[in-house]
Parts: C-alpha cells; structure tokens; sequence
C-alpha cells in the first residue's frame, strides 16, 4: 500500500480527500507520477535494449518519486535527489517499505554532488528538466560524469530552443518570441520572465561528449516526422517573422530585438533546410522537448526501432505514428 500512503499525505497537504483525488480523470500531476514512471520506462525498454535488473539507477530531480519507484518494480537499485524536501517527504511516502530505493535532498547543480556520491556510482542516470533551468550545464555535465560509471547511459530531456511551437506559444510565460531572445534581454518584456533557459541541443550534446558520453541515440517523442511536412514548418516560420513586425510589438525597446532575432530563425531555418533536408529541419524545428540517450563510448545502447542519422544529431528513433490531419491536407 505504499502509494495509499503517499496519497494519503498529499491528500492532507492538499485538504483534499484520498478517494477524491483519486477519482480525478485524468489524474493530478502528483496522483499520476507512478503512472509517468512506468510509461517512461516501458518506452525506453520498448525502442532500447534496457536490462534494470540490478542496475543502479539515480533520479535527479525525482519530484513524487514515481520513476523510482518504477525502477525498482524492474529489480534496479534506484536513488532519488531533489533540491525540495517536501518533494523528497513525497516520494519517500511514494516508496514505504520498498528496498533498494532511497532519496535525499540535494541540488544537482552543485559540487555537494560529487561530495555525496563516489565516481561511477551509477550505471544508468535520469535528467529530465536540468540542461534548460540551469545556467551552469558545463557543472551538470561534470557532475554526471563524475557519477556515471563505465559503460553507463544518462537520459536527458530537455526544451527545445528552436521549437517553433514554444516560439509561438510563448513556453511556460505564454509570451510570444520569449525562446528567441537571450535572458540578458528578458526585461524587454516588461517583468515576463522564463523559467528556461533555452540551450541548442547541438551545445547540450557537445558538453556530454566533452566528458566522454559520446555514444548517443535520440527519441522522436512528438512523432515529428510524421505530423510536420515542409510547408507546415514553413508557415510557422513565417508567422514568427510576420507577428515580430505587429503593432503590438511595436516599442522602441522590444521591438528591435524581437525582429532581429525572428529574421535570424527565418534565415537559419532556410539554411538548414536547403543544406541538410527536411527530416532534419522537422526534428529541429518541430520537437518541443528534445529525448534521449548519451553513454560512455562502450555503453551499450542498441536500438530496437528503426532510425534515421542526421546531421549533427546522430541516430534518432522514429517513431511510428500517422501524420496529423490538418498536416494531411496540406
């Protein structure tokens, strides 16, 4: 009955009662996170060869303690860390009475890590979140490398900077063109402010590799390949540029910064597509979160499903999936 218990104190966080919690359909983001754990690790298993059995697996960010509470389920020894100690109360009732699963309060983005764990630790290394809410990825990196063992894998997740998508939504601030500008030009924006800080997925994979991760492979998550075509992405881009030119934009401060960085999307997206195809220019534009895995360079990471190699980006997974219906008529 561990997740009753865990139930149980968010219900008296929340002055809620457990039944109603969980009659909730769908579920609340805290009531899903055992849910969110198995679905993660079931696709993994399901486009790599993944053996837990074992393994020791760490969660950095763990939040509710879901996905280690799904590592464990599949026999691997899971950690989970979390700069929130009311998060890490979560996840510690999430997990009552399971062996082979502990958590601690910690922030990943500091030396305290390597203090905390000998090298090579682990052999398989959760980061979802961590290169786009932190300023230091060079730091991240070497804390992952101090901890991950021979022959060991980190997966990461992490937001997508040219994602048209967010660009045009405005990320987690809803505020338009927020992804294109640079932090140091945030205040333009009149007191919005993103919890991201936008990062290429090129510069992300570079810093892994520098700390020898090199042995990569990535996951088409959002089906790009299927519900972008050329003409889609084209139009958004289009869009991008047309709505930096608005009225509403139009300011003596903000202004400026917006249409020279919404030119220089349009120019990189056209340059990109011409020299490198459209596979690549959906993967890139089109994700909005970029998925997968980064190991030592005798790691093993063999995938089941088909891939496509792209330039820069190197295997990525395509998943199977129809193309969307408005793509369809297009």
């Amino acid at each position: 009955m561990t997740y009753m218990d865990f139930v149980a104190l968010y219900a008296l966080d929340t002055k809620r009662r457990p039944e109603h919690l969980l009659a909730e359909n769908p579920l609340g983001f805290a009531m899903a996170t055992n849910d969110r754990g198995d679905a993660l690790v079931e696709a993994l298993q399901e486009a790599v060869t993944l053996n837990l059995s074992g393994k020791r697996v760490l969660d950095v960010g763990c939040g509710y303690g879901g996905l280690c509470v799904a590592l464990a389920k599949r026999n691997a020894r899971s950690v989970g860390i979390d700069n929130s100690a009311k998060l890490v109360a979560y996840a510690e009732a999430n997990a009552f009475g399971q062996s082979d699963i502990s958590f601690s309060v910690m922030d990943f983005a500091t030396t305290a890590v390597c203090a905390s764990f000998a090298a090579g630790s682990f052999d398989l290394i959760f980061v979802n979140d961590m290169f786009d809410r932190h300023h230091d990825t060079d730091l991240i990196a070497s804390n992952l490398d101090h901890l991950l063992a021979k022959g060991g894998s980190v997966y990461f997740k992490m937001a997508n900077i040219d994602s048209l998508r967010a660009i045009l939504a405005g990320g987690k601030t809803k505020t338009f063109g927020i992804p294109l500008l640079e932090p140091d030009e945030w205040h333009l924006l009149g007191g919005a402010k993103s919890p991201v800080h936008y990062k290429s997925l090129s510069a992300v994979l570079g810093q892994l590799q520098y700390y020898n991760m090199s042995t990569r492979v990535l996951f088409d998550d959002e089906k790009v390949f299927f519900s972008f075509s050329e003409r889609r992405l084209t139009r958004r881009v289009r869009e991008i540029f047309s709505r930096a030119r608005a009225p509403e934009y139009a300011n003596a401060t903000f202004s400026p910064s917006l249409r020279k960085h919404s030119t220089r999307l349009r120019d990189k997206y056209t340059y990109d597509l011409q020299q490198y195809g459209e596979d690549y220019a959906k993967f890139k534009y089109g994700s909005t979160f970029f998925a997968g895995l980064a190991g030592r360079p005798d790691a093993s990471i063999t995938p089941k499903l088909a891939t496509v190699s792209l330039p820069h980006f190197g295997d990525v997974l395509r998943s199977e999936g129809e193309a969307e219906a408005n793509s369809a008529a297009e």
